[in-house]
């Protein structure tokens, strides 16, 4: 399996609070760093999914880069997030930064954090047009492409601008 199916199979947990996969998916040594600069673990993580109170309405992955270091890979994610936590509202762009790690066969996320895209920085990461998806072809850690270079996919709504107070307040969103 490449790392881009990994990164879905996490999508598809954070979406659906699915405790077990999100076990499987991240490392025990996890240290993630959330938008309001707290440093997470992965039981922190698990627990707050347990407890029901980060409700994910959508989670769109609209960019992603995946650069291979041999052992690990790393990628980063532009995404479209909505949804409550804990039992507020948020909505906005948000980026990953992520480092999957091979261990015994097994691709799991060590360290990571995600931060808010600042409404004055969207005209950088949302251009009119197609949205690219950088991926450097490797066996292990990106998706193949028929010709190694850019993807794009369309951005048809673009979101609305996030304020200040919903960009600082902290959520724990792996």
């Amino acid at each position: 399996m490449q790392i881009q199916q990994y990164e879905e199979q996490l999508r598809v947990a954070m979406l659906q609070s699915d405790v077990a996969a999100l076990d499987e998916l991240i490392d025990d040594d996890l240290l993630f760093v959330g938008p309001g600069g707290g440093i997470h673990t992965k039981e922190d993580d698990l627990q707050l999914h347990r407890s029901g109170a980060p409700r994910m309405s959508q989670a769109d992955w609209l960019a992603v880069e995946v650069r291979n270091h041999g052992a690990a890979c790393i990628t980063v994610l532009t995404a479209q997030l909505s949804g409550t936590f804990p039992a507020e509202l948020f909505s906005g762009m948000f980026r990953y930064f992520r480092t999957w790690a091979e261990r015994e066969g097994a691709w799991r996320v060590e360290p990571g954090s995600v931060s808010v895209i600042a409404a004055e920085d969207l005209q950088h990461v949302t251009p009119d047009g197609p949205y690219p998806v950088l991926v450097k072809d490797d066996s292990r850690c990106s998706a193949h492409v028929d010709s190694p270079g850019i993807e794009y996919l369309s951005m048809a709504d673009r979101p609305a601008a996030i304020s200040a107070t919903e960009r600082d307040r902290p959520h724990a969103l792996l």
